[in-house]
């Protein structure tokens, strides 16, 4: 019925990209003075993986389902669709935010399996004043976990039929190709 039910954000970088042309450098996790030199680290340390594999690197975040939505597999799609993204633009490393409110983090770290965890640091969950809850950082790897490699494959299939919309309304086919 032309109704929105649910998003992501899908910051898309090259892998030559700096921690502070990031989204993520301006947070109150890494502008702090305990957390943001580990963070730094952290990851400096993905974003040199993702230049070896020749990996694009992504900020995924602000999934959400509309309430009546939720408990449909609606959130599910969402999610395998941005791992299909990032496999049908060839791969991607990155970083995402989920809020504990309504389970996301959770279900990213099922979805992401045992990779998908950033367990080193003070900085693995804190609180956004942004959105005024306690937000989780994971590794975000377009690989998902073997059990949910269907979902994916069907995400990319269903992408692959859509046709996206560009600002400028061009009409554009999937995938799109990375710019340099």
């Amino acid at each position: 019925n032309d109704r929105v039910i649910g998003c992501a954000r899908y910051l898309l970088h090259p892998n030559h990209v700096g921690f502070d042309e990031l989204g993520l450098s301006r947070t109150e996790v890494a502008t702090d003075a305990l957390t943001g030199p580990p963070l730094r680290r952290v990851i400096g340390t993905d974003l040199e993986r993702a230049r070896r594999d020749d990996l694009s690197y992504v900020e995924v975040g602000g999934w959400t389902v509309a309430s009546d939505w939720r408990r449909t597999t609606a959130a599910l799609d969402i999610l395998a669709g941005s791992f299909a993204l990032g496999e049908l633009w060839g791969g991607c490393l990155g970083v995402c935010t989920a809020t504990f409110r309504n389970g996301s983090a959770q279900m990213i770290r099922r979805f992401s399996g045992s990779m998908s965890e950033i367990s080193y640091g003070p900085f693995a969950v804190y609180f956004d004043p942004h959105y005024d809850c306690p937000m989780e950082l994971l590794r975000f790897d377009s690989q998902p976990a073997e059990r949910y490699a269907k979902f994916v494959a069907d995400a990319k299939a269903r992408l692959l039929q859509v046709q996206p919309v560009r600002r400028d309304a061009m009409p554009v086919s999937l995938p799109l190709p990375l710019v340099a």
